[in-house]
């Protein structure tokens, strides 16, 4: 009896290759829910800021209801556009332009993908 209780307190044995891997996941997850904490952190920033705002404006409650939606309209699609994946269609040649040459491999930018640049 007392041999079971020492095999079940016996130290389990992982490879490097296993603690790597532990490793790195741990790392990938606390930077991915610390982005998200610090996201959140700031959407609410910029909320304060546009209540801020439209309190120091005077603007009538219908007209304040408006801006808000506005914002929440730019919110969504400003985290829209961070989930979504570039790909080669997102991006055209210009007129034999390389902007960037690394190893055989050319960057261009299509600005009209990002309306933020407009």
């Amino acid at each position: 009896m007392l041999g079971a209780a020492q095999d079940q307190l016996a130290p389990i044995r992982l490879s490097g290759h296993t603690l790597d891997k532990a490793t790195k996941a741990k790392v990938t997850l606390e930077n991915y829910y610390s982005n998200l904490i610090a996201q959140n952190v700031e959407r609410q920033q910029r909320l304060a800021k546009l209540e801020e705002t439209l309190r120091d404006e005077g603007l009538s409650e219908t007209q304040k209801q408006e801006k808000r939606q506005q914002h929440a309209i730019k919110e969504t699609e400003f985290l829209r556009l961070k989930r979504s994946r570039l790909g080669v269609e997102d991006f055209e040649p210009l007129k034999g332009t390389v902007l960037l040459s690394i190893n055989f491999f050319n960057v261009f930018l299509n600005f009209n993908f990002f309306p933020f640049f407009k």
